[in-house]
């Protein structure tokens, strides 16, 4: 249930081998692109389904569903092998971002069927995304531009294979989706399309650029935050035809702690780049990740972080004592030496 939901809005990778994968092809879920001739590889795939996104949206969102239930199947499902744990920044940037809009969309009064589809001016999107003071900081650098008549609209990710162009956005944007770039994307992981005044036109596009890293050292960000993390740096098409501001997220999930930085753009870009820098993954930074349930906040938060790490774990699959034993002696090198044990041995 939990990676249908999920898979149904974020970019999920899903083991080809598993028998995940066969049982989402059968129950209309997910799509199937690929059999190998001898039937253990099924490659699938999920299409940007924007009323499944929508219905998938509402269920989170439910009074009756907890958001770090869902969380904790998922890092279960990595620790079995069945999604593969890919790009984990990525991927928990993904949840973050759309937790944002569902925060919104849910304290509407809008009717049920429209209330997880209708677009979000920027303002209140960022407001909703980081606490007060950050949101404050961020909003003076963007308040006097252009950037702060634009909309956002998205309920979903959906996979590229093709480094994007405005016009590609503008799809997006129609669509209700915001973009998880090709792999190996140069200095960018995410877009969101933005619509200056809501207009469906080209000339009315601009974006959000998102770079997420995992890793805890904070060292040398400033150029990723800034001159990497732009439209020619990451060889859109029509780089030359933006010229509307945008905003650039640096998001380090992996530093331990919270931070914010607003830094000053890169020479050519400083007309139009508005840079951002993040650190941490806590409810100090992102506002979207307090609830109304304490102890529900505090279980988003220790789920998020222990997915940064989540991998296939030999050591909780097995269960039996002398079965782990016998693996530590199969990979002598891949698990640490038990010197008590080595110790015990020798008498």
């Amino acid at each position: 249930m939990a990676v249908t939901i999920l898979g149904s809005r974020l970019h999920l990778d899903i083991s080809p081998q598993s028998e995940l994968a066969t049982d989402l092809v059968s129950n209309y879920m997910r799509l199937m692109t690929y059999v190998s001739e001898d039937l253990q590889t099924v490659v699938t795939a999920s299409p940007s389904e924007p009323p499944l996104a929508m219905v998938a949206a509402a269920i989170m969102n439910h009074e009756d569903i907890r958001i770090s239930d869902i969380l904790k199947h998922w890092i279960q499902r990595i620790r079995k092998g069945s999604i593969l744990r890919g790009y984990r920044g990525e991927t928990i940037a993904q949840f973050i971002l759309l937790m944002v809009w569902d925060k919104h969309a849910a304290a509407r009064s809008s009717p049920l069927s429209i209330k997880f589809a209708e677009p979000i001016i920027i303002y209140d999107y960022l407001r909703s995304l980081f606490v007060e003071k950050v949101f404050t900081d961020i909003w003076q650098n963007i308040k006097d531009t252009e950037l702060a008549k634009g909309w956002v609209h998205f309920n979903h990710f959906a996979g590229v294979s093709y480094t994007l162009a405005k016009r590609n956005l503008l799809e997006f944007a129609k669509r209700g989706a915001a973009v998880y770039c090709k792999e190996c994307q140069r200095g960018v992981d995410l877009v969101i399309p933005v619509l200056i005044d809501g207009n469906l036109d080209i000339e009315s596009v601009t974006f959000i650029l998102v770079q997420v890293k995992n890793h805890a050292i904070i060292t040398a960000y400033r150029v990723d935050a800034t001159s990497k993390l732009t439209p020619a740096y990451m060889k859109m098409e029509d780089a030359a035809d933006c010229i509307l501001p945008y905003l650039s997220l640096y998001m380090q999930i992996g530093a331990e702690g919270h931070h914010c930085n607003i830094l000053s753009s890169h020479r050519q870009n400083k007309k139009n780049q508005i840079s951002c820098a993040l650190f941490g993954i806590t409810k100090e930074l992102y506002g979207c990740l307090n609830l109304r349930q304490d102890d529900e906040t505090l279980e988003i938060e220790k789920s998020l972080k222990e997915l940064r790490t989540a991998s296939v774990d030999l050591m909780q699959l097995i269960e039996d004592e002398e079965n782990k034993a016998i693996v530590h002696r199969m990979l002598p090198l891949y698990y640490p030496k038990d010197e008590t044990a080595s110790k015990r041995r020798k008498t």
